[in-house]
């Protein structure tokens, strides 16, 4: 009977412990950043009329549907002639948007990205998707993925027009990652590998417009040098910084704050910074996992960092001076406060934990109290 007992009382003991890790948070900030709640995503609307093809429309819906599959943006085909109501249709005349099919790209601060379609009354699936493709995809952006998963983060230094400036910035960039190298074994959670440097070239902009728009900058109008850290799941952290900004204090100050304690008190919105348009694939998924150790969209590693983050914001100070969320618009309806409701499918785990601990203690009661009478 004392061993059963004890099995039985073993059994409670973990099952709280497993709820009480629920609360409490055992990742880092870089770590919490690869989890994806779905809030400040991009949105792209595509426009067709009642002259469309029907095969060009349904093109377009196929090719959306697979090339924004695990994307952070949100497709929306729109007929204007049959959806006069749509508030999305004040872009057409906002952009001089004449010939169908047609789109644009909206990110979560309201900017907007018209995306050119070739004028043709035969568009193939194929060649849709080739546009569209483009939205997700760009070599550099293709290259932070992979830097991201298996270092402590990015910075991306955008080439301004004058030599020596640039290269005081590269000096500068270089300076902070040492220091943050050698901060790294102090820090709550170790990291292996240190920040890395990306540098965009001028004679790559017109490649990587998109992801230059997504920073708020115009690729046709760019003189001085840029700096942007990102982390996690493509995410951009603290201001776009710009020429004499970009020094040793700035980045490490920003830098710092990936490697803290999720529980250190921060917003959310610090935390959780705005997402490059990109793709992330399974393929993308699994090496994450693999480097990580634990899935971040795992529900209830989700449930457990959700708790924080939504703490951190109900009780933080705000951000700290040197930090400015990029692309903050607290009209958007994809505010981190809507991270999770009541209703969210996050907090079943707990419910499940909860019944399941019910369950045991119910059945222990009656195995004791049925051993008594005998």
């Amino acid at each position: 009977m004392i061993r059963i007992t004890t099995v039985l009382i073993t059994l409670i003991i973990l099952i709280c412990s497993l709820s009480n890790i629920l609360s409490a948070c055992q990742y880092n900030v870089r770590e919490t950043g690869f989890v994806d709640f779905g809030v400040n995503q991009y949105h792209f609307y595509g426009y067709v009329n009642h002259e469309t093809p029907v095969d060009i429309v349904k093109n377009f819906e196929q090719a959306c549907s697979s090339v924004f599959k695990n994307c952070n943006i949100v497709p929306e085909i729109i007929n204007v002639e049959a959806q006069q109501d749509h508030s999305a249709l004040r872009y057409i005349s906002q952009y001089n948007i004449h010939s169908f099919p047609s789109a644009v790209l909206v990110s979560p601060d309201s900017q907007v990205f018209v995306i050119p379609f070739p004028i043709s009354k035969q568009l193939s699936k194929n060649a849709i998707k080739s546009v569209l493709e483009r939205i997700v995809h760009s070599p550099l952006r293709n290259t932070i993925i992979d830097k991201v998963i298996k270092t402590y983060g990015v910075i991306l230094v955008i080439e301004g027009a004058a030599h020596p400036e640039n290269e005081r910035i590269r000096k500068s960039v270089k300076q902070a990652i040492r220091t943050i190298q050698a901060q790294m074994k102090l820090m709550p959670k170790s990291i292996e590998h240190p920040p890395e440097l990306i540098v965009l070239k001028r004679e790559a902009f017109q490649n990587e417009e998109l992801l230059l728009w997504s920073l708020g900058l115009d690729s046709q109008k760019i003189n001085d040098t840029y700096a942007a850290i990102i982390y996690g799941k493509a995410r951009w952290i603290g201001p776009l910084l710009k020429g004499e900004e970009i020094n040793k204090t700035n980045l490490t100050n920003i830098l710092n704050i990936i490697g803290l304690d999720c529980e250190c008190g921060l917003d959310m919105r610090v935390m959780q910074g705005t997402r490059l348009p990109v793709k992330w694939d399974g393929k993308i998924q699994t090496r994450l996992v693999k480097h990580l150790g634990f899935d971040p969209e795992n529900p209830v590693i989700k449930l457990g960092m959700n708790r924080i983050l939504r703490k951190g914001f109900a009780s933080s100070p705000g951000a700290p001076a040197y930090y400015q969320s990029p692309g903050a618009n607290t009209n958007n309806q994809d505010d981190p406060l809507y991270v999770v409701d009541d209703q969210s499918y996050l907090k079943k785990p707990l419910y499940y934990l909860g019944f399941l601990s019910l369950l045991v203690i119910i059945f222990s009661l009656l195995f004791i109290l049925y051993k008594r009478r005998s």
